[in-house]
């Protein structure tokens, strides 16, 4: 889980579609196209989280994990992904947000993967 940083509306003047430019930590930027505003988007902190959804492959079937393995999951993580942009609703609670086009960023370095947290969530 990534906590967002920094939230930036593009065109307040655009009526159809709100683009907004996402920062969150250890992330690179992305931008989201939504239909809606988005909440609460004056000062920190915000009451957004950027994760990464789990894909079983990232672990393959191996049953041990070794120096091997642990280079293999830390050169999958470094690729861009597409993750989901959360609002919170309650404690461990989160509401998706989706956007049109689909999001896609990337880890800014190792150290963002190693630092980033694993969390189960509920999303509403």
């Amino acid at each position: 889980m990534y906590r967002v940083t920094a939230v930036y509306l593009e065109d307040p003047r655009a009526s159809t579609f709100h683009v907004y430019e996402i920062h969150a930590e250890g992330l690179s930027p992305f931008k989201v196209e939504l239909s809606h505003e988005l909440e609460d988007i004056s000062p920190p902190p915000f009451p957004y989280a950027v994760i990464r959804p789990w894909q079983s492959k990232l672990l393959d079937s191996s049953p041990s994990f070794d120096s091997g393995a642990a280079e293999q999951l830390f050169a999958m993580m470094r690729q861009p992904f597409s993750p989901l942009l959360l609002a919170e609703a309650a404690q461990n609670e989160y509401k998706r947000i989706a956007s049109s086009p689909a999001i896609v960023t990337c880890p800014v370095d190792v150290a963002s993967i190693i630092q980033s947290k694993v969390q189960i969530v509920t999303i509403t």
